[in-house]
């Protein structure tokens, strides 16, 4: 019985370490999905093109997951009036945009 409690205390605290490394984010990594939020707010192809590059992410792999200001980026560029940057995602994540 006490080697059960001891393998289930050991194995909850393995779990533990685990979730909480889970948390943690490269703040380089970081910097570049900010700069790419930034750059869907800006509204500028060129700037979210050139944010992609230096993050050196995929447009459908840095999607997965990227929240701006608590939304997700299609939804950020359509509430900052960024047309031509929720477009051009849009175009590349092969989703629909909403017309005006």
């Amino acid at each position: 019985m006490k080697k059960l409690l001891l393998v289930t205390v050991l194995g909850m605290g393995l779990l533990a370490g685990a979730t909480h490394a889970n948390n943690y984010i490269n703040p380089e990594l970081e910097k570049s999905l900010v700069n790419i939020c930034e750059a869907i707010r800006s509204n500028s192809r060129l700037k979210l093109l050139a944010a992609f590059k230096d993050s050196g992410l995929s447009v459908r792999h840095a999607m997965k997951g990227l929240v701006c200001n608590g939304q997700d980026p299609l939804t950020f560029a359509q509430l900052n009036r960024a047309d031509k940057t929720g477009k051009l995602l849009a175009v590349k994540l092969n989703a629909d945009y909403p017309q005006k």
